[in-house]
Parts: C-alpha cells; structure tokens; sequence
C-alpha cells in the first residue's frame, strides 16, 4: 500500500511519462498510504512514514542523481521528514473514530478536517526546516487552472489540504 502510494504520488507530479504528470492520482494517491497507517504503532508509523518520503522523493529527485549522489541523498532524506510527521502524528484515534459509526457527526467533522490540516502543517513544518524548499502535494495540480486559482487564494498548502481531504473522505 505505501509503495502504491508513493508511486500514485510521483505518477501525479511531472515525471518521466507525461510533462505535466497525471494530475487526478493527487486526488487518490494518499488513500494507500493512510490504509497502510491504520492501526499501527507509533514505530511501525514511523517506518511506514520513511518509506512513502524515501520512495516518493526518490522518484521525485532522480534527476539530481546524476549530479551529486550524496547531495541528492541528503536532499531526499530531508525532503521525507514531511511524511515521517505526517505518519508518526497520525494516530489510531483518528482513524478509529473516521470509521466509527458511533461516533458523534461532530466529532468526525473534526477528525476529516484534522487529517488534511495535518498534511498541510507536516508540509509547512518540512519548508521551514528547508529554509523555502516547498514542493508539496498541491505543486501536483499546477497546470490545472481551477487549482491555480485555489492555490492564488488559499497557497499551495491550501491546494493540498483539499486534495488530502478529498483522499479522507473517499
């Protein structure tokens, strides 16, 4: 499930295959990578979280390869630490109460906008950290129109929290 993920992840990016990437899998690609975390411990969620971030920008960053191996290994590590926070804060909780019928609307209400609102901050957290390097989901619809006007308004965090929460909520 993570390794699909990833891969629908890299697919929705501009890659090798298409120059403007297959842009819908944004809307999609996250689902695996979610499924996966369910119900793990916080270290399996740790590991699972490294390996989405190391297979996603390893694809990603294929193209600094051939320029400096250890600087594009370095680069790829640190791009990960967006979906090893994303993943480790990623608690049973939340996904215990999305299936729980149960629970109160309100509360679910509150879990579906938490878990997109997570992405977007892990995302934030990573460009920070980077000093402005951004490259986050919502870059995956940036030759899409209606998202560009999203993004003029709300950022490319903002592009992404949609794309996360259409993910939660299919």
């Amino acid at each position: 499930n993570v390794v699909l993920g990833a891969f629908f992840a890299y697919l929705s990016f501009p890659n090798i295959w298409n120059i403007y990437g297959y842009w819908p899998l944004a809307w999609v690609s996250v689902i695996p990578f979610m499924k996966a975390l369910e119900g793990q411990s916080p270290v399996r969620r740790l590991g699972l979280g490294s390996l989405y971030g190391l297979i996603l920008y390893t694809l990603l960053l294929l193209w600094l390869f051939p320029l400096h191996v250890p600087g594009a290994s370095a680069f790829v590590l640190a791009m990960s630490i967006q979906p090893v926070l994303f993943s480790v804060f990623y608690s049973r909780a939340i996904t215990r109460s999305l299936v729980d019928a149960q629970s109160s609307p309100a509360r679910n209400s509150a879990v579906v906008v938490f878990v997109p609102a997570l992405w977007a901050a892990s995302e934030y957290v990573r460009t920070m950290i980077l000093g402005g390097f951004a490259w986050g989901l919502g870059y995956s619809q940036s030759f899409q129109p209606a998202f560009i006007q999203l993004a003029a308004a709300a950022g490319p965090y903002g592009v992404s929290f949609v794309i996360i929460l259409v993910n939660v909520l299919i």
